[in-house]
């Protein structure tokens, strides 16, 4: 079925399904009035769906490892990604609607690797969207505002959702964010320490803001995905030289 785009905004049109007997479709095109909002919907499904299509590929023979940022909403999952790809920081920026990602080298002990980051909606609405995006994830960012509870107690909910959607090997570490509005500070970093030792994670506490503990925090955790999966890409590297060898061979 094909899609057409229609001359107003939200408007479009789709031609119906090609009879089998002719090779030229019916040229009769049928119009259906849809308003901004859907328009908008369709076209970050559209974004979503292409963005799906790109996960885990292999580039120049290296391994792309897949990290999620996770957490609820306004917690600053958008801000420490941002201040982690391009090193800036935006009082004001529009709610993340569905998924967003970039692609990044670290360099660890010499070794660059590429990484591409994961910037996820905390909105409840989306959380069927974000689920799908587990698939293939080599680390996970699981962040809480240290000024606000709720986010804090919703730690112990998206924990037990990653525990259902990833291998046992993918690496987890807990961030504290907002550390630089000390003011307005509820959770202590002895209770964020104390969550983290209770599932098993490293606890970092940072601020996207000024960039303390930003790079770190994710340097460390791409050190040890790094050693999660080497064994997986070595296997996918040995696959691959096997591969060049029988296609110079025969």
């Amino acid at each position: 079925m094909t899609l057409y785009w229609g001359l107003g905004i939200g408007d479009w049109a789709q031609s119906p399904i090609p009879n089998p007997q002719s090779p030229i479709p019916n040229p009769q095109l049928y119009y259906k009035k849809y308003n901004i909002i859907n328009y908008y919907k369709l076209y970050n499904y559209i974004k979503i769906i292409y963005k799906l299509s790109k996960i885990n590929i292999m580039e120049k023979n290296e391994f792309l490892y897949k990290i999620l940022l996770l957490g609820d909403a306004s917690v600053g999952k958008t801000c420490f990604y941002m201040q982690y790809t391009e090193n800036t920081f935006h009082e004001v920026h529009i709610t993340t609607v569905g998924i967003e990602n970039k692609t990044t080298n670290v360099t660890i002990e010499n070794k660059t690797y590429k990484v591409q980051i994961w910037d996820t909606a905390g909105q409840e609405r989306f959380r069927s969207i974000t689920k799908n995006y587990y698939k293939g994830a080599h680390g996970i960012v699981l962040i809480y505002d240290v000024t606000n509870k709720d986010t804090f107690e919703n730690v112990r909910k998206w924990i037990k959702q990653i525990k259902e959607e990833v291998d046992e090997k993918v690496s987890i570490i807990l961030v504290g964010n907002k550390i630089d509005i000390e003011d307005k500070r509820v959770i202590t970093k002895e209770q964020g320490e104390s969550m983290a030792q209770e599932f098993g994670l490293t606890h970092y506490e940072c601020s996207a803001k000024t960039g303390e503990n930003v790079q770190q925090s994710l340097k460390d955790l791409v050190k040890t995905t790094v050693e999660n999966f080497s064994k997986v890409v070595e296997n996918i590297q040995l696959k691959k030289n096997i591969k060049k060898k029988k296609k110079c061979c025969s």
